[in-house]
This record gives C-alpha cells, structure tokens and sequence, in this order.
C-alpha cells in the first residue's frame, strides 16, 4: 500500500470504477502500473494466483480473502501461546527469556498491544517456583522485573 501511496495510485487500488475527475486513459494506465507494483511485491507462488487480474482492486481482494484470514487464525495463535508461557525443565533461563522476547517481537509484528503488567505477570507466573530465590518477595521480583523491561524499552 505504501508504494501505490507513493506512487499516487491508491485510488486503483481502492476503487474497481474509475472515479468522474479521472479521464478513462489515465485510469487505465494507474490501474496497469498499480498491477504491476502488486505483483512486484509478491513472492512467485503468489503471482501465480493473480497473474491472471487486470483489476489492482480485485487482486486486493483476492489476496485479502486468500490470506487475511491466517492472520488473525496466527494472531489468536500467538495469544494463545503467550497466556500458557510455562518455562520447560530441559531449557535454561536464558534461553526461557530469548523464547519470550521472540513471543513478544511476533506478537507485536501483529499489531498486538499487551500492557506491561501483563507482560510481567505472564514472564513471573511462567518461571517455576523452585528457580525462585526465597529472600525475594513476590512484590519485590514485580517491580524489579518492571524496572528491567523499562530499562530495555530506552535501548
């Protein structure tokens, strides 16, 4: 979308008629260069289904039917997994918190917005209580570990 913004062919992109303050030459010559941008972007398994479009808005559509519907179908997914996060015996602490960092970076790849006492509360709640140092309360590991994800958000 931001190459037809740029482009200034976004109008055939959203519009399957060409709009009165268009001549029908000049309509006809954004919707072709608006194809060819799409499919540009495309990978080639891709342009395979939408070779055949002549319309940039019914290739929109087509693509929007095709594959919008994964992305919430992953986007529940990686809910999903983040409210079970659960530290597994076999891995290490570090590798326990890059796996949560990962979650995190997909979950916002997604545009999801998760507040920062969820996120502490979902990493507290995944580490088992037997790693968990007994001269720490659990008031006290919160605001340290809010401090820590701070700290990170400036870097």
């Amino acid at each position: 979308m931001n190459a037809l913004t740029a482009s200034n062919l976004k109008d055939s992109f959203l519009y399957d008629r060409k709009p009165k303050k268009i001549l029908e030459k000049y309509w006809d010559k954004m919707n072709r260069m608006a194809c060819g941008i799409i499919r540009s972007c495309l990978t080639q398994d891709l342009k395979y289904h939408v070779m055949t479009k002549t319309s940039a808005r019914k290739i929109r559509e087509l693509l929007e039917s095709k594959y919008l519907t994964q992305s919430i179908k992953k986007q529940l997914q990686l809910k999903r997994r983040f409210y079970r996060f659960q530290l597994k015996k076999e891995i290490f602490i570090d590798e326990h918190m890059n796996n949560y960092t990962k979650l995190l970076a997909d979950l916002a790849n997604v545009e999801e917005v998760i507040k920062d006492a969820d996120k502490a509360l979902i990493l507290l709640s995944s580490l088992r209580m037997t790693i968990m140092r007994p001269t720490f309360s659990p008031l006290s590991m919160i605001i340290n570990l809010l401090t820590i994800m701070k700290c990170q958000l400036f870097l």
